[in-house]
Protein backbone atom coordinates (compact mmCIF):
# COMPACT_ATOMS: atom_id res chain seq x y z
CA UNK A 1 0.00 0.00 0.00
CA UNK A 2 3.25 2.30 0.88
CA UNK A 3 4.52 2.30 -2.67
CA UNK A 4 1.10 2.20 -4.26
CA UNK A 5 0.52 5.84 -2.53
CA UNK A 6 4.07 6.75 -3.31
CA UNK A 7 3.97 6.05 -7.19
CA UNK A 8 -0.12 7.57 -7.24
CA UNK A 9 1.41 10.82 -5.64
CA UNK A 10 4.96 11.00 -7.69
CA UNK A 11 2.80 10.66 -10.72
CA UNK A 12 0.22 13.63 -10.27
CA UNK A 13 3.25 15.70 -9.13
CA UNK A 14 4.94 14.82 -12.35
CA UNK A 15 1.67 15.57 -14.58
CA UNK A 16 0.45 18.27 -11.98
CA UNK A 17 3.37 20.52 -12.50
CA UNK A 18 2.93 20.43 -16.67
CA UNK A 19 -0.67 20.58 -16.40
CA UNK A 20 -1.31 24.19 -19.11
CA UNK A 21 -3.95 25.13 -16.21
CA UNK A 22 -6.85 25.73 -18.94
CA UNK A 23 -8.73 23.89 -22.05
CA UNK A 24 -7.16 24.22 -25.01
CA UNK A 25 -9.05 21.78 -27.50
CA UNK A 26 -12.72 22.55 -28.76
CA UNK A 27 -13.29 18.92 -28.38
CA UNK A 28 -12.53 19.12 -24.81
CA UNK A 29 -14.40 22.80 -24.26
CA UNK A 30 -17.48 21.43 -25.50
CA UNK A 31 -17.06 18.20 -22.65
CA UNK A 32 -16.57 20.78 -20.17
CA UNK A 33 -19.30 22.87 -21.32
CA UNK A 34 -21.95 19.59 -20.51
CA UNK A 35 -20.21 18.80 -17.16
CA UNK A 36 -21.35 22.92 -16.81
CA UNK A 37 -24.65 22.22 -17.69
CA UNK A 38 -24.93 18.80 -15.41
CA UNK A 39 -22.78 20.35 -12.49
CA UNK A 40 -25.83 23.50 -12.65
CA UNK A 41 -28.79 21.09 -13.35
CA UNK A 42 -29.10 21.59 -16.95
CA UNK A 43 -28.43 17.74 -18.46
CA UNK A 44 -26.66 17.26 -20.80
CA UNK A 45 -27.83 20.05 -23.30
CA UNK A 46 -24.80 22.17 -24.57
CA UNK A 47 -26.00 25.84 -23.42
CA UNK A 48 -23.77 27.82 -25.75
CA UNK A 49 -22.03 27.35 -29.03
CA UNK A 50 -18.18 27.77 -29.26
CA UNK A 51 -17.80 31.20 -29.73
CA UNK A 52 -15.08 31.00 -32.49
CA UNK A 53 -16.37 27.74 -34.10
CA UNK A 54 -19.77 27.69 -33.66
CA UNK A 55 -20.61 24.72 -35.92
CA UNK A 56 -18.54 22.81 -34.54
CA UNK A 57 -19.31 19.28 -32.18
CA UNK A 58 -22.72 20.05 -31.59
CA UNK A 59 -26.18 18.48 -33.70
CA UNK A 60 -29.46 19.12 -32.74
CA UNK A 61 -31.74 16.75 -30.87
CA UNK A 62 -34.98 16.14 -29.51
CA UNK A 63 -37.15 20.02 -28.88
CA UNK A 64 -34.37 21.22 -31.58
CA UNK A 65 -31.81 21.43 -28.27
CA UNK A 66 -28.10 21.19 -28.94
CA UNK A 67 -26.28 18.36 -27.54
CA UNK A 68 -22.42 17.37 -28.12
CA UNK A 69 -21.37 15.02 -30.44
CA UNK A 70 -18.53 13.51 -27.79
CA UNK A 71 -19.41 10.77 -25.19
CA UNK A 72 -21.03 11.68 -21.69
CA UNK A 73 -18.76 10.25 -19.23
CA UNK A 74 -15.41 12.58 -18.78
CA UNK A 75 -18.44 15.67 -18.57
CA UNK A 76 -20.29 13.73 -15.98
CA UNK A 77 -16.95 13.21 -13.98
CA UNK A 78 -15.97 16.80 -14.34
CA UNK A 79 -19.50 18.12 -13.37
CA UNK A 80 -18.92 17.57 -9.40
CA UNK A 81 -15.43 19.15 -9.74
CA UNK A 82 -17.12 22.05 -11.82
CA UNK A 83 -19.79 22.57 -9.07
CA UNK A 84 -16.84 22.93 -6.55
CA UNK A 85 -15.12 25.06 -8.67
CA UNK A 86 -18.19 27.41 -9.25
CA UNK A 87 -17.97 27.65 -5.17
CA UNK A 88 -15.01 28.61 -5.08
CA UNK A 89 -14.79 31.08 -7.69
CA UNK A 90 -17.34 33.17 -5.35
CA UNK A 91 -14.52 34.42 -4.04
CA UNK A 92 -13.22 36.56 -6.77
CA UNK A 93 -9.66 34.91 -5.83
CA UNK A 94 -8.94 35.08 -9.78
CA UNK A 95 -9.20 38.99 -9.61
CA UNK A 96 -5.23 39.25 -8.88
CA UNK A 97 -4.04 36.17 -10.41
CA UNK A 98 -2.30 38.21 -13.29
CA UNK A 99 -0.54 34.42 -13.84
CA UNK A 100 -4.06 32.91 -14.72
CA UNK A 101 -3.86 30.89 -18.19
CA UNK A 102 -6.20 31.58 -20.85
CA UNK A 103 -8.80 28.71 -22.21
CA UNK A 104 -8.75 29.02 -25.92
CA UNK A 105 -12.38 28.66 -26.72
CA UNK A 106 -13.73 30.26 -23.67
CA UNK A 107 -15.59 33.40 -25.18
CA UNK A 108 -12.69 35.01 -27.47
CA UNK A 109 -9.64 33.33 -25.71
CA UNK A 110 -7.94 32.15 -28.86
CA UNK A 111 -7.13 35.41 -30.06
CA UNK A 112 -6.20 37.53 -26.70
CA UNK A 113 -4.08 34.58 -26.21
CA UNK A 114 -1.95 34.65 -29.80
CA UNK A 115 -1.87 38.21 -29.34
CA UNK A 116 -1.19 38.05 -25.73
CA UNK A 117 -4.27 39.83 -24.16
CA UNK A 118 -5.44 39.94 -20.57
CA UNK A 119 -9.01 38.99 -20.98
CA UNK A 120 -11.68 41.41 -19.09
CA UNK A 121 -13.64 38.80 -17.55
CA UNK A 122 -11.29 35.86 -15.94
CA UNK A 123 -13.93 34.03 -14.05
CA UNK A 124 -14.46 31.41 -16.70
CA UNK A 125 -10.64 31.04 -17.07
CA UNK A 126 -10.25 30.32 -13.38
CA UNK A 127 -13.19 28.20 -13.59
CA UNK A 128 -11.46 26.08 -16.21
CA UNK A 129 -7.91 26.39 -14.36
CA UNK A 130 -8.87 24.65 -11.47
CA UNK A 131 -10.88 21.92 -13.44
CA UNK A 132 -8.24 21.50 -15.55
CA UNK A 133 -6.39 18.65 -13.36
CA UNK A 134 -8.74 16.34 -13.98
CA UNK A 135 -6.52 14.51 -16.10
CA UNK A 136 -3.44 14.43 -14.08
CA UNK A 137 -5.62 12.69 -11.71
CA UNK A 138 -7.20 10.31 -13.95
CA UNK A 139 -3.39 9.90 -15.57
CA UNK A 140 -2.25 9.06 -11.75
CA UNK A 141 -4.66 6.55 -11.28
CA UNK A 142 -3.96 4.68 -14.54
CA UNK A 143 -0.56 4.18 -13.53
CA UNK A 144 -1.26 2.74 -10.08
CA UNK A 145 -3.30 0.49 -12.22
CA UNK A 146 -0.76 -0.46 -14.25
CA UNK A 147 1.44 -0.75 -11.97
CA UNK A 148 -1.14 -2.98 -9.69
CA UNK A 149 -1.33 -5.19 -12.96
CA UNK A 150 2.17 -5.57 -13.21
CA UNK A 151 3.15 -6.92 -10.18
CA UNK A 152 -0.23 -9.18 -10.63
CA UNK A 153 1.66 -10.41 -13.62
CA UNK A 154 5.61 -10.76 -12.71
CA UNK A 155 7.18 -11.74 -9.29
CA UNK A 156 9.64 -8.89 -9.22
CA UNK A 157 8.47 -5.42 -8.06
CA UNK A 158 11.40 -3.78 -9.56
CA UNK A 159 10.77 -5.10 -13.03
CA UNK A 160 7.01 -3.52 -12.10
CA UNK A 161 8.30 -0.47 -11.12
CA UNK A 162 10.64 0.00 -14.42
CA UNK A 163 7.91 -0.48 -16.42
CA UNK A 164 5.40 1.95 -14.94
CA UNK A 165 8.06 4.34 -14.91
CA UNK A 166 8.38 3.75 -18.71
CA UNK A 167 5.01 4.15 -18.99
CA UNK A 168 4.34 7.35 -16.86
CA UNK A 169 7.09 9.29 -18.01
CA UNK A 170 8.35 8.26 -21.68
CA UNK A 171 4.84 8.14 -23.42
CA UNK A 172 2.27 10.05 -24.62
CA UNK A 173 0.69 9.41 -21.06
CA UNK A 174 2.33 12.40 -19.84
CA UNK A 175 1.56 15.32 -22.03
CA UNK A 176 -2.08 13.97 -22.35
CA UNK A 177 -2.19 14.54 -19.07
CA UNK A 178 -2.61 18.13 -19.17
CA UNK A 179 -5.42 17.95 -21.77
CA UNK A 180 -8.86 18.13 -21.34
CA UNK A 181 -9.80 15.21 -23.89
CA UNK A 182 -11.50 12.11 -22.88
CA UNK A 183 -8.74 9.19 -23.66
CA UNK A 184 -6.96 9.56 -20.32
CA UNK A 185 -10.14 8.56 -18.97
CA UNK A 186 -11.29 5.87 -21.53
CA UNK A 187 -7.53 4.52 -20.81
CA UNK A 188 -7.93 4.13 -17.46
CA UNK A 189 -11.35 2.56 -17.62
CA UNK A 190 -9.80 0.38 -20.37
CA UNK A 191 -7.18 -0.82 -17.67
CA UNK A 192 -9.22 -1.40 -15.41
CA UNK A 193 -11.28 -4.01 -17.18
CA UNK A 194 -7.63 -5.96 -18.10
CA UNK A 195 -6.67 -5.52 -14.75
CA UNK A 196 -9.95 -7.53 -13.39
CA UNK A 197 -9.93 -9.96 -15.81
CA UNK A 198 -6.07 -10.14 -15.18
CA UNK A 199 -6.84 -10.77 -11.99
CA UNK A 200 -9.58 -13.44 -12.39
CA UNK A 201 -6.58 -15.53 -14.84
CA UNK A 202 -5.04 -18.41 -12.96
CA UNK A 203 -1.81 -17.65 -15.12
CA UNK A 204 -1.12 -14.84 -12.59
CA UNK A 205 -3.27 -15.72 -9.37
CA UNK A 206 -3.81 -19.06 -7.39
CA UNK A 207 -7.29 -21.03 -8.13
CA UNK A 208 -8.33 -19.71 -4.96
CA UNK A 209 -9.31 -16.52 -6.40
CA UNK A 210 -10.43 -17.59 -9.84
CA UNK A 211 -13.91 -16.76 -11.34
CA UNK A 212 -14.46 -14.03 -8.84
CA UNK A 213 -17.84 -13.09 -9.83
CA UNK A 214 -17.92 -9.55 -8.69
CA UNK A 215 -14.32 -8.63 -10.45
CA UNK A 216 -15.77 -10.09 -13.78
CA UNK A 217 -19.33 -7.80 -13.48
CA UNK A 218 -17.13 -4.87 -12.81
CA UNK A 219 -14.28 -5.68 -15.36
CA UNK A 220 -17.37 -5.80 -18.22
CA UNK A 221 -18.58 -2.19 -16.69
CA UNK A 222 -15.70 -0.48 -16.94
CA UNK A 223 -14.99 -2.03 -20.69
CA UNK A 224 -18.26 -0.65 -21.45
CA UNK A 225 -18.13 2.56 -19.45
CA UNK A 226 -14.81 3.49 -21.30
CA UNK A 227 -17.12 3.69 -24.38
CA UNK A 228 -18.94 6.56 -23.16
CA UNK A 229 -16.13 8.81 -22.41
CA UNK A 230 -14.58 7.86 -25.97
CA UNK A 231 -16.65 5.89 -28.40
CA UNK A 232 -13.40 3.76 -29.85
CA UNK A 233 -12.83 2.05 -26.64
CA UNK A 234 -15.40 -0.06 -28.41
CA UNK A 235 -12.81 -1.47 -30.17
CA UNK A 236 -11.30 -3.36 -27.70
CA UNK A 237 -14.56 -5.28 -26.54
CA UNK A 238 -14.00 -8.71 -29.09
CA UNK A 239 -10.78 -8.99 -27.81
CA UNK A 240 -11.67 -8.50 -24.12
CA UNK A 241 -14.61 -10.94 -24.26
CA UNK A 242 -12.42 -13.50 -26.36
CA UNK A 243 -9.87 -12.73 -23.20
CA UNK A 244 -12.73 -13.43 -20.61
CA UNK A 245 -13.71 -16.96 -22.22
CA UNK A 246 -10.37 -17.97 -22.04
CA UNK A 247 -10.07 -17.25 -18.10
CA UNK A 248 -13.70 -18.59 -17.77
CA UNK A 249 -13.04 -21.96 -19.80
CA UNK A 250 -10.90 -23.14 -16.76
CA UNK A 251 -13.85 -23.24 -14.38
CA UNK A 252 -16.27 -26.17 -14.55
CA UNK A 253 -19.68 -26.81 -15.35
CA UNK A 254 -21.97 -24.25 -14.95
CA UNK A 255 -19.35 -22.02 -13.31
CA UNK A 256 -17.32 -21.16 -16.35
CA UNK A 257 -20.90 -20.25 -18.20
CA UNK A 258 -22.35 -17.70 -15.27
CA UNK A 259 -18.74 -16.23 -15.17
CA UNK A 260 -19.07 -15.54 -18.51
CA UNK A 261 -22.28 -14.27 -18.39
CA UNK A 262 -21.21 -11.82 -15.39
CA UNK A 263 -18.77 -10.40 -17.07
CA UNK A 264 -21.20 -9.51 -20.15
CA UNK A 265 -24.32 -8.62 -18.11
CA UNK A 266 -21.87 -5.63 -16.87
CA UNK A 267 -20.81 -4.54 -19.81
CA UNK A 268 -24.32 -4.48 -21.65
CA UNK A 269 -24.89 -3.01 -18.14
CA UNK A 270 -23.09 0.24 -19.52
CA UNK A 271 -24.02 0.09 -23.18
CA UNK A 272 -27.89 0.23 -22.01
CA UNK A 273 -26.55 3.58 -20.51
CA UNK A 274 -24.84 5.13 -23.44
CA UNK A 275 -27.75 3.53 -25.28
CA UNK A 276 -30.13 5.39 -23.32
CA UNK A 277 -28.20 8.32 -23.47
CA UNK A 278 -28.42 8.41 -26.85
CA UNK A 279 -32.11 8.15 -27.15
CA UNK A 280 -32.86 10.55 -24.77
CA UNK A 281 -31.22 13.18 -26.76
CA UNK A 282 -32.02 11.78 -30.56
CA UNK A 283 -34.56 9.47 -30.44
CA UNK A 284 -31.90 6.43 -31.44
CA UNK A 285 -29.88 4.63 -29.02
CA UNK A 286 -27.71 3.73 -32.31
CA UNK A 287 -27.24 7.55 -32.67
CA UNK A 288 -24.10 10.03 -31.56
CA UNK A 289 -25.05 13.46 -33.11
CA UNK A 290 -22.96 12.37 -35.85
CA UNK A 291 -25.01 11.21 -38.44
CA UNK A 292 -28.20 13.09 -37.68
CA UNK A 293 -30.14 14.12 -40.42
CA UNK A 294 -28.82 16.53 -42.55
CA UNK A 295 -31.38 19.46 -42.08
CA UNK A 296 -30.56 18.87 -37.77
CA UNK A 297 -26.91 18.70 -38.16
CA UNK A 298 -24.88 21.49 -36.98
CA UNK A 299 -21.52 19.63 -37.74
CA UNK A 300 -20.81 18.28 -41.13
CA UNK A 301 -18.50 15.67 -43.10
CA UNK A 302 -16.99 15.11 -39.42
CA UNK A 303 -15.36 11.70 -40.44
CA UNK A 304 -15.97 8.97 -43.64
CA UNK A 305 -14.25 5.31 -44.11
CA UNK A 306 -11.45 5.90 -46.56
CA UNK A 307 -8.77 3.77 -47.63
CA UNK A 308 -6.13 3.18 -44.77
CA UNK A 309 -2.62 3.36 -46.48
CA UNK A 310 -2.56 7.20 -46.13
CA UNK A 311 -3.61 6.85 -42.15
CA UNK A 312 -1.50 3.97 -41.55
CA UNK A 313 1.78 5.73 -42.66
CA UNK A 314 0.35 8.48 -40.65
CA UNK A 315 0.22 6.92 -37.56
CA UNK A 316 3.41 4.78 -37.51
CA UNK A 317 5.84 7.21 -38.80
CA UNK A 318 4.74 10.83 -40.17
CA UNK A 319 6.40 13.37 -38.85
CA UNK A 320 3.36 15.27 -37.65
CA UNK A 321 0.87 11.98 -36.20
CA UNK A 322 3.81 9.13 -36.07
CA UNK A 323 3.44 6.90 -32.88
CA UNK A 324 7.56 5.47 -33.29
CA UNK A 325 8.31 9.05 -33.79
CA UNK A 326 6.62 10.88 -31.38
CA UNK A 327 6.57 7.63 -28.68
CA UNK A 328 9.83 5.35 -29.00
CA UNK A 329 8.98 3.60 -26.20
CA UNK A 330 6.33 1.44 -27.63
CA UNK A 331 9.24 0.06 -29.63
CA UNK A 332 10.81 -1.37 -26.29
CA UNK A 333 7.57 -3.13 -26.09
CA UNK A 334 7.86 -4.62 -29.63
CA UNK A 335 10.99 -6.09 -29.14
CA UNK A 336 10.27 -7.61 -26.31
CA UNK A 337 6.87 -8.97 -27.54
CA UNK A 338 9.09 -12.16 -27.88
CA UNK A 339 9.80 -12.80 -24.14
CA UNK A 340 5.57 -12.04 -23.12
CA UNK A 341 4.56 -14.62 -25.69
CA UNK A 342 6.70 -17.05 -24.53
CA UNK A 343 5.00 -17.00 -21.21
CA UNK A 344 1.80 -15.93 -22.35
CA UNK A 345 1.15 -17.18 -25.66
CA UNK A 346 -2.80 -16.89 -26.44
CA UNK A 347 -3.06 -13.85 -24.60
CA UNK A 348 -0.23 -12.40 -26.42
CA UNK A 349 -2.23 -13.07 -29.59
CA UNK A 350 -5.51 -11.15 -28.07
CA UNK A 351 -4.01 -8.29 -27.53
CA UNK A 352 -1.64 -8.39 -30.20
CA UNK A 353 -4.59 -8.55 -32.42
CA UNK A 354 -6.71 -5.89 -30.39
CA UNK A 355 -3.52 -3.60 -31.46
CA UNK A 356 -3.47 -4.40 -34.72
CA UNK A 357 -7.44 -4.04 -35.03
CA UNK A 358 -7.74 -0.50 -33.70
CA UNK A 359 -4.61 0.91 -36.25
CA UNK A 360 -6.25 -0.39 -39.02
CA UNK A 361 -9.45 0.89 -38.26
CA UNK A 362 -8.31 4.06 -36.87
CA UNK A 363 -6.47 4.60 -40.47
CA UNK A 364 -9.65 3.83 -42.43
CA UNK A 365 -11.41 7.07 -40.88
CA UNK A 366 -10.85 10.45 -42.73
CA UNK A 367 -10.68 11.72 -39.20
CA UNK A 368 -7.38 9.41 -38.42
CA UNK A 369 -5.16 12.18 -37.12
CA UNK A 370 -7.09 12.85 -34.16
CA UNK A 371 -6.79 16.83 -35.13
CA UNK A 372 -5.13 19.54 -33.09
CA UNK A 373 -3.58 17.14 -30.85
CA UNK A 374 -0.09 15.93 -30.11
CA UNK A 375 0.64 12.65 -32.03
CA UNK A 376 -2.00 10.07 -32.89
CA UNK A 377 -4.52 10.63 -30.03
CA UNK A 378 -7.00 7.91 -30.85
CA UNK A 379 -3.90 5.42 -29.95
CA UNK A 380 -3.22 6.91 -26.68
CA UNK A 381 -5.65 4.70 -25.01
CA UNK A 382 -3.47 1.51 -26.61
CA UNK A 383 -0.01 2.64 -25.46
CA UNK A 384 -0.31 0.64 -22.53
CA UNK A 385 -0.69 -2.53 -24.13
CA UNK A 386 2.21 -1.65 -26.20
CA UNK A 387 4.56 -1.29 -23.32
CA UNK A 388 2.83 -3.83 -21.62
CA UNK A 389 4.97 -6.90 -23.36
CA UNK A 390 8.28 -4.43 -21.94
CA UNK A 391 7.14 -6.09 -18.05
CA UNK A 392 8.16 -9.73 -18.91
CA UNK A 393 11.44 -8.90 -20.75
CA UNK A 394 13.05 -7.02 -17.77
CA UNK A 395 11.80 -10.13 -14.87
CA UNK A 396 13.81 -12.22 -17.33
CA UNK A 397 17.00 -9.89 -16.82
CA UNK A 398 15.85 -8.80 -13.09
CA UNK A 399 16.15 -13.03 -12.85
CA UNK A 400 19.84 -12.90 -13.85
CA UNK A 401 20.55 -9.71 -11.99
CA UNK A 402 21.78 -8.20 -15.67
CA UNK A 403 22.55 -5.00 -14.02
CA UNK A 404 24.35 -3.56 -17.70
CA UNK A 405 20.76 -4.77 -19.72
CA UNK A 406 18.65 -2.94 -16.91
CA UNK A 407 21.14 0.01 -16.61
CA UNK A 408 20.80 0.30 -20.80
CA UNK A 409 16.89 0.17 -20.40
CA UNK A 410 17.03 3.08 -17.47
CA UNK A 411 19.33 4.97 -20.22
CA UNK A 412 16.39 4.39 -23.08
CA UNK A 413 13.88 5.22 -20.77
CA UNK A 414 15.12 8.53 -19.24
CA UNK A 415 15.37 9.56 -22.99
CA UNK A 416 12.13 8.88 -23.93
CA UNK A 417 11.10 10.84 -20.68
CA UNK A 418 13.34 13.59 -21.97
CA UNK A 419 11.02 13.63 -25.38
CA UNK A 420 7.88 13.75 -23.42
CA UNK A 421 8.75 16.13 -21.03
CA UNK A 422 9.90 18.62 -24.09
CA UNK A 423 6.29 17.44 -25.76
CA UNK A 424 4.90 18.83 -22.27
CA UNK A 425 6.76 21.69 -21.51
CA UNK A 426 5.85 22.83 -25.43
CA UNK A 427 2.10 24.50 -26.25
CA UNK A 428 1.31 22.17 -29.30
CA UNK A 429 -2.06 23.70 -29.87
CA UNK A 430 -0.75 27.33 -30.02
CA UNK A 431 1.89 26.22 -32.78
CA UNK A 432 -0.95 24.40 -34.80
CA UNK A 433 -3.09 27.53 -34.45
CA UNK A 434 -0.05 30.22 -35.75
CA UNK A 435 0.77 28.11 -38.87
CA UNK A 436 -3.27 27.69 -39.65
CA UNK A 437 -3.35 31.70 -39.59
CA UNK A 438 -0.21 32.89 -41.27
CA UNK A 439 -0.73 30.21 -43.82
CA UNK A 440 -4.55 31.01 -44.37
CA UNK A 441 -3.04 34.57 -44.67
CA UNK A 442 -1.09 33.71 -47.56
CA UNK A 443 -3.73 31.63 -49.19
CA UNK A 444 -2.96 28.22 -48.71
CA UNK A 445 -4.84 25.26 -46.58
CA UNK A 446 -2.45 23.51 -44.89
CA UNK A 447 -5.06 21.36 -44.24
CA UNK A 448 -5.56 20.03 -47.79
CA UNK A 449 -3.82 16.06 -48.12
CA UNK A 450 -3.41 16.29 -44.42
CA UNK A 451 0.00 18.43 -44.89
CA UNK A 452 -0.41 19.87 -41.56
CA UNK A 453 0.21 16.22 -39.97
CA UNK A 454 2.38 14.74 -42.67
CA UNK A 455 4.98 17.55 -43.34
CA UNK A 456 8.28 18.12 -41.06
CA UNK A 457 7.58 21.45 -41.87
CA UNK A 458 4.79 21.57 -38.62
CA UNK A 459 6.16 18.56 -36.67
CA UNK A 460 6.24 19.74 -32.90
CA UNK A 461 9.55 17.09 -33.03
CA UNK A 462 11.13 20.71 -34.50
CA UNK A 463 8.54 23.57 -33.84
CA UNK A 464 7.95 23.35 -30.15
CA UNK A 465 11.09 24.84 -29.35
CA UNK A 466 10.25 28.31 -30.53
CA UNK A 467 6.86 28.12 -29.30
CA UNK A 468 4.65 28.88 -25.82
CA UNK A 469 5.66 27.23 -22.70
CA UNK A 470 3.11 25.31 -21.77
CA UNK A 471 2.89 24.95 -17.67
CA UNK A 472 0.46 27.56 -16.39
CA UNK A 473 3.67 28.20 -13.66
CA UNK A 474 6.23 28.72 -16.66
CA UNK A 475 3.64 31.22 -18.59
CA UNK A 476 5.48 34.45 -17.40
CA UNK A 477 8.93 33.30 -17.76
CA UNK A 478 11.30 34.59 -20.02
CA UNK A 479 13.14 31.47 -20.44
CA UNK A 480 12.59 29.27 -23.73
CA UNK A 481 11.22 25.92 -23.80
CA UNK A 482 14.45 24.83 -24.60
CA UNK A 483 16.52 26.23 -21.81
CA UNK A 484 13.39 25.08 -19.28
CA UNK A 485 14.09 21.26 -21.08
CA UNK A 486 18.09 20.89 -20.70
CA UNK A 487 17.49 22.17 -16.91
CA UNK A 488 14.86 19.13 -16.99
CA UNK A 489 16.10 16.78 -18.91
CA UNK A 490 19.25 16.74 -16.21
CA UNK A 491 17.11 16.81 -13.00
CA UNK A 492 15.21 13.58 -15.18
CA UNK A 493 18.18 11.60 -15.53
CA UNK A 494 19.68 12.46 -11.91
CA UNK A 495 16.70 11.52 -10.51
CA UNK A 496 16.77 8.08 -12.70
CA UNK A 497 20.02 7.32 -12.09
CA UNK A 498 19.49 7.59 -8.31
CA UNK A 499 16.82 5.14 -8.42
CA UNK A 500 18.22 3.15 -10.46
CA UNK A 501 21.38 2.88 -7.92
CA UNK A 502 19.11 2.25 -5.17
CA UNK A 503 17.09 -0.50 -6.83
CA UNK A 504 20.10 -2.24 -7.73
CA UNK A 505 21.26 -2.81 -4.44
CA UNK A 506 17.94 -4.59 -3.47
CA UNK A 507 17.51 -6.85 -6.44
CA UNK A 508 17.99 -10.51 -5.67
CA UNK A 509 20.50 -12.50 -6.40
CA UNK A 510 20.74 -14.33 -9.36
CA UNK A 511 18.80 -17.67 -8.99
CA UNK A 512 21.15 -20.37 -9.23
CA UNK A 513 20.86 -23.72 -11.84
CA UNK A 514 20.20 -26.24 -9.43
CA UNK A 515 20.33 -30.18 -10.62
CA UNK A 516 17.89 -32.64 -9.81
CA UNK A 517 18.08 -36.51 -10.83
CA UNK A 518 15.18 -36.56 -13.37
CA UNK A 519 15.14 -40.45 -14.10
CA UNK A 520 18.40 -41.03 -15.36
CA UNK A 521 22.08 -39.95 -15.08
CA UNK A 522 23.38 -36.89 -16.53
CA UNK A 523 19.74 -35.96 -16.96
CA UNK A 524 19.07 -32.41 -14.89
CA UNK A 525 16.60 -30.14 -14.16
CA UNK A 526 17.12 -26.13 -14.23
CA UNK A 527 15.52 -24.29 -11.78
Amino acid sequence: MRHTLALFVIALLLFSATNYGGIRSPDGELVFRVGESIAGGRGFEVGQRLELWEDFGVAKGRGNRLYAIFGPLESIVAAPGIRLASLINESRWYEHAGWLPVSLYAGNGLIEYLEGVTPKNREPHALRFLVSFLNSLLTALACVVFWMTARLMVRSSAAATLATALLASGTLLWPYSGTFFSEPLAMLLVLSSFALLAAADPAFRSRAVLHHGRNLFLSGLCLALAASAHLTAVLFVPFFIAYCGRVCLRGAGARRVSSFLLFCTGCALALFFLGAYNLFRFGSMFETGRSVHAGNLVTTDYSRFVAPWRGLWGLLVSPGKGLLLLCPAIMAGLLSWRSFHRRHALLSYILGAALLARLVFIAARSDWHGGFSLGPRYMVMAIPFCVLPVLFWLQEQVDKRRLRRLGLFAAFAVLCASQQLYFSLGEIFSCYQTAKFKYASLGINIFKDNRLYLDWEFSPLANLVSGKLGPFWLHSSSAGVGTVWLIGSVLLAAAAAAGFIRMSRHLPQARKRNTKTAGGPGETILD
